[in-house]
């Protein structure tokens, strides 16, 4: 029940502040320069075990699709988490290159449990909620970006996971890297 709560509050929090920030009429003239395609990844990620390679389609100027894909190699002294997943998610530009994005990891997880000599394996997901801004530099055909995020995260669900890798909420900072063409 607690992870109901959390998905359908995270859900109703991005759709209230979608609907009251962006809620208004506005005139949007065509942009026939926007970039449709992003790809990046983290710079910061790798320090905690985590890697992550994530493409956008920007269907308009103001909102992109997210895709992705991730491996992660925690080591929780002495125990170890081994995860590979999808992603799947939104990211919702409400003020120049501000944004907010949700994104689901799904995916399958191990963990090695070293005082019972144990690996316990499972399906899990986990909801991720970014607050960023993106800086882009642009080059020709193609621009770099640079995004600081802060991140907010919390398991959907745990699947078969041991009581000593309870960690269900975590806040982070994370510097993505990437590529507009």
């Amino acid at each position: 029940m607690n992870r109901i709560m959390k998905f359908l509050f995270s859900s109703i929090l991005v759709l209230v502040v979608s609907m009251t920030t962006f809620g208004q009429s506005i005139k949007i003239k065509k942009d026939s320069t926007l970039k449709k395609h992003l790809i990046e990844t983290s710079v910061l990620s790798p320090t905690i075990g985590v890697y992550q390679i994530i493409y956008n389609y920007n269907f308009s100027n103001k909102n992109a699709i997210v895709f992705g894909l991730a491996h992660s190699n925690i080591d929780h002294d002495p125990n170890q988490s081994l995860y590979n997943s999808i992603i799947v998610g939104y990211r919702r530009y409400f003020w120049k290159h501000a944004h907010i994005e949700a994104q689901i990891w799904i995916g399958n997880n191990t963990y090695t449990e070293e005082s019972e000599n144990k690996d316990y394996r499972g399906y899990q997901a986990f909801n991720e909620n970014r607050l960023g801004y993106q800086f882009n530099w642009n080059l020709g055909r193609i621009t770099l970006t640079v995004t600081p995020h802060f991140n907010f995260g919390f398991w959907l669900h745990k699947g078969n996971k041991p009581s000593s890798f309870d960690n269900s909420t975590f806040f982070y900072p994370n510097l993505l890297l990437g590529v507009k063409f």
